[in-house]
């Protein structure tokens, strides 16, 4: 027969070992594997994230010095703290329909050690974590509106990754022409 104390000490370790089994089991919603991390924006009516690693900051867009002579997508220049920053019009580059009733009033800068610009945005909606289960089979015809070139992922939710690593290299957005030579 057992005596008091050799009840309490079986029921503490029944209720360890419950603990335990609980700690163990995988959380619910943890179980998805993470793909990366992104920072979303809105523009226009869509939405579209790129990696957080590559975001440097976001500004007002108010402040941007016009450059003559450009494309109509570089919507002009900003000074952080004595970086001058290039800024993207995406509506204009990737021709999205834009009722022009909303303007852009923030910038997303985003960038590594060798290239940095500006992306205009109408609204920062936040950090999202991407899992593996929601990435779609990338056929560009969902997502028209992006460059195939620069898209990365597509969501099951349609938000549109940017591939930061495309746009950096891309050569069709450097403007590097002497006078008189025809931009695109």
């Amino acid at each position: 027969m057992k005596n008091e104390n050799d009840q309490k000490l079986e029921r503490k370790q029944e209720i360890l070992r419950a603990r335990a089994a609980a700690l163990a089991a995988p959380a619910a919603g943890k179980d998805r594997e993470a793909e990366f991390d992104v920072i979303v924006f809105r523009i226009c009516n869509e939405h579209y994230g790129i990696e957080c690693g590559f975001m440097r900051e976001v500004c007002e867009a108010h402040s941007l010095t016009m450059i003559p002579c450009t494309p109509p997508w570089l919507t002009g220049i900003i000074n952080l703290r004595g970086r001058i920053v290039a800024v993207l019009d995406l509506i204009k580059l990737f021709n999205l329909p834009d009722n022009g009733t909303e303007t852009c009033k923030l910038a997303v800068v985003v960038g590594d050690h060798e290239f940095e610009c500006g992306i205009l945005v109408h609204e920062l909606i936040g950090q999202r974590t991407v899992f593996k289960d929601e990435i779609q089979e990338t056929d560009h015809r969902s997502a028209q509106e992006a460059p195939p070139r620069w898209l990365k992922n597509i969501t099951s939710d349609r938000l549109i990754i940017l591939d930061y690593e495309k746009i950096r290299s891309d050569k069709s957005i450097i403007i590097n022409a002497e006078p008189g030579e025809e931009l695109m």
